[in-house]
């Protein structure tokens, strides 16, 4: 997609890979045939393969450009992290450097890099192989990270059991990617830990946004009289539009990503706000409208 304007800020999104990733039943637990069916004139082909039936998937960061920073929001899978229980996820071998640097900007040049969570698909590219250890792939940057993530996702590389938020066997792999994609980051004196509300520069404010993790956050944009909402994981697939109870398999407390969700899309529906999910294909962004039939986008 070609950068988007956003009042004095530019936004480009650079896309680790993207095509059919997973059955419906899987992702969303609670989906209904009945009800999917009534949807999949507009789903097909874009967001719904015919031929599998799997759902459509991207993994993308989002490159903010603006007249004083450089920030790069989630960091997709990374290559060469070890992801034994995520096969499409397993040691990855990517071009998402070279279509960084396709856009004019080198690793050195980032300011900031913004995690929404700590899942293996929003930190992976934090850090880079080099002489058989784990480095920060951007050097100049500071890495924010939600003080309440940080929390939890440190208790659980600990093997603590005092936080039941995320249970075994998926523990485990979030151990992994805690000590290969942000404990490096933090021994180097890159990480900062921020709070609800916290503000990079004027116009981009993080809000927390719990439930798919306890300490998930939303990126709010505003320049000018521009704005958007980077979401993250408070939706994975346009179908959680329609049905927006629906949480997905990863959400640590489903009840409560579902009550997220509802609220962030009842405050920008009807409104120019643009909406900038993470893992909807090209095109991607577009304004949420509101229904008695449930939200829907639509696309730019």
């Amino acid at each position: 997609m070609k950068p988007l304007s956003l009042g004095n800020f530019s936004v480009t999104k650079i896309v680790e890979s993207c095509g059919p990733a997973m059955p419906l039943d899987v992702l969303l637990p609670a989906a209904e045939p009945e009800a999917v069916a009534q949807h999949r004139h507009w789903l097909e082909p874009r967001f719904i393969d015919p031929q599998s039936s799997l759902l459509v998937l991207s993994f993308h960061s989002y490159l903010i450009r603006t007249p004083r920073h450089v920030i790069l929001v989630d960091t997709c899978v990374g290559n060469d992290k070890e992801r034994p229980g995520f096969p499409d996820m397993h040691r990855l071998q990517t071009d998402y450097m070279g279509k960084l640097r396709e856009t004019g900007i080198n690793p050195e040049q980032v300011d900031f890099v913004m995690c929404t969570h700590m899942h293996p698909d929003h930190v992976g590219w934090n850090t880079r192989l080099r002489d058989g250890r784990w480095v920060p792939t951007f050097p100049n940057a500071k890495y924010l990270f939600s003080r309440v993530e940080m929390d939890v996702w440190q208790q659980h590389a600990s093997g603590s059991t005092g936080n039941p938020a995320i249970a075994e066997p998926v523990s485990s792999i979030l151990r992994d990617c805690f000590n290969d994609s942000v404990l490096p980051i933090v021994e180097a004196g890159q990480s900062l830990q921020v709070d609800d509300g916290y503000e990079v520069e004027d116009g981009i404010r993080i809000e927390a946004a719990p439930g798919h993790t306890p300490g998930n956050v939303v990126i709010n944009l505003a320049s000018n009289d521009a704005s958007a909402v980077m979401s993250g994981d408070v939706l994975h697939h346009p179908l959680q539009l329609p049905y927006a109870d629906w949480s997905s398999c990863f959400c640590a407390d489903p009840e409560l990503a579902a009550k997220t969700r509802k609220q962030l899309l009842d405050r920008i529906a009807d409104t120019d706000t643009l909406f900038m999910p993470a893992h909807f294909p090209d095109p991607t962004w577009g304004r949420i409208e509101g229904g008695t039939t449930g939200f829907r986008i639509s696309l730019s």
